[in-house]
């Protein structure tokens, strides 16, 4: 059996995220056709600094001052001499084992979906044409410089606005497909409606319903306005807490004593309460914001972590769905109590974006 190889590495949740649904994407594309393996290829090669990528991240969501770093140092490796720097030192550390993992692997298509597994990716392939290989991008606008992959047979850009960064960059234009982005195919079977869904975890049908998607860490900077909301008997809200359990349970004593506050753990239905809720609150994660964009409905951005993110931004309030709130709890307040329900057509996006993406990868020759 041919195999696909989705490498990356876990720096946030997006880029795993962004693996699965192409993997999603290809078991229906070519049921049976492929062996799809996904691998943090940085933990495997274990070189250190690269190899704590997860604990880096985790870090700058927690601490200000460690973004304000993160940020400046994103801007001096998207510069011309700190590219070329950044991109060598990668090179001498981690080809050698990079190159040996893929070949042992004997992939028929190689695809990246995070900017510094690209860059090695890009090296590989300008050394092994044979090999055919893309990267997938997962920031909307903002992009690190790595996705910018010269040598990649395809190279796809979620925005029109990322292919004139792309193209600055150097990517040539007959190598780019836009705007085509890895949402999760699963997004759209919501098969249970409204009320199955909200009589499930013992809300009310009838109430206004405010889902909030930010995980415990974004959850406990809203502890504060979520428990006003919740205060308010015509309203209910919903929270996804994520997988740490003791963030999960500090934020269900913080709101047992309402019962219009339900605290749940990680989805992996999310799409049900995408459908159930009136209003979404959550952070701009390129992903969240295109599947929410998919259902249509009014989501109040919170802060962003990065400056990568910060495109993200810009490209969602083009629609008049989003509304950026930041860090103001009274903007937030203020937003879940405008009761508009006028809503346009979205971000324009489709829910099979991964399986064209795959499609396009078959096509390689």
């Amino acid at each position: 059996m041919k195999k696909f190889l989705i490498l990356l590495t876990d720096a946030g949740s997006g880029h795993r995220s962004a693996a699965n649904a192409l993997k999603k994407a290809i078991e229906i594309v070519s049921p049976d056709q492929f062996d799809v393996e996904i691998h943090d290829i940085l933990k495997l090669l274990a070189v250190p600094p690269y190899d704590s990528g997860d604990r880096l991240y985790s870090s700058v969501t927690k601490n200000a001052v460690l973004e304000y770093i993160h940020n400046i140092i994103f801007n001096i490796a998207n510069g011309d001499i700190g590219f070329e720097v950044m991109s060598d030192e990668l090179v001498k550390k981690l080809y050698s084992g990079f190159e040996k993992f893929v070949f042992s692997q004997s992939p028929e298509y190689i695809i990246s979906v995070h900017p510094t597994i690209s860059i090695l990716l890009s090296e590989f392939k300008k050394r092994n044409p044979k090999f055919k290989t893309a990267t997938v991008i997962t920031d909307l606008v903002t992009l690190n410089r790595g996705w910018a992959d010269l040598n990649s047979d395809l190279v796809f850009s979620p925005t029109k606005e990322a292919v004139s960064v792309l193209t600055s960059y150097g990517v040539k234009m007959e190598k780019i497909k836009y705007p085509l982005f890895p949402i999760n195919p699963d997004i759209q079977l919501f098969n249970k409606d409204k009320n199955a869904v909200l009589s499930a975890i013992n809300l009310d049908p009838e109430k206004f319903t405010i889902f909030f998607t930010s995980g415990g860490l974004g959850t406990i900077k809203l502890l504060s306005p979520i428990a006003k909301i919740a205060s308010d008997t015509s309203k209910q809200v919903i929270i996804a807490a994520g997988k740490d359990e003791k963030l999960r349970d500090k934020i269900s004593s913080k709101l047992a004593k309402y019962k219009n506050a339900a605290v749940l753990g990680f989805l992996n239905n999310i799409q049900d309460y995408y459908n159930a809720a009136d209003t979404i609150v959550g952070k701009p994660g390129p992903a969240t914001l295109l599947e929410v964009s998919l259902f249509k409905k009014k989501m109040l951005i919170t802060e962003k972590i990065g400056i990568q993110e910060q495109g993200n931004i810009d490209y969602a309030v083009n629609s008049i769905n989003f509304v950026y709130v930041g860090a103001s709890s009274k903007k937030l307040l203020k937003e879940i109590k405008t009761k508009d329900s006028k809503r346009d057509s979205g971000l324009g996006r489709d829910w099979d974006e991964s399986l064209h993406i795959i499609k396009e990868v078959l096509k390689i020759s």
